[in-house]
């Protein structure tokens, strides 16, 4: 989550509409686990040993979706990367001239 509020300051600063929407994306992912994919996993976990199937599907729901978005988040995350490397050659060339 860190990351991706730093990365939302410095493109808000530094890039454009491309660089704006993906710093966004890496600070809704974390926000996303933290608030939603965490709690419902966790009480799906707790409630897990009532051999409930409906808590069993929310459970393999909740982790599914866990991993899907990690992997998306995960490719963000070197695109980020790359993107803040290119920003920065560009920025010190254009202050070289």
């Amino acid at each position: 989550m860190f990351i991706g509020l730093v990365f939302v300051g410095f493109s808000f600063i530094f890039a454009g509409l491309k660089e704006r929407i993906l710093s966004i994306l890496l600070f809704a992912i974390p926000t996303f686990y933290t608030t939603y994919l965490s709690p419902l996993i966790a009480n799906s976990g707790v409630k897990i040993e009532s051999g409930d199937t409906e808590i069993l599907e929310q459970f393999s729901f909740g982790h599914n979706l866990y991993i899907k978005i990690d992997s998306i988040k995960i490719l963000l995350l070197l695109i980020a990367i790359i993107t803040l490397f290119l920003i920065l050659i560009r920025m010190k060339r254009d202050f070289v001239k």
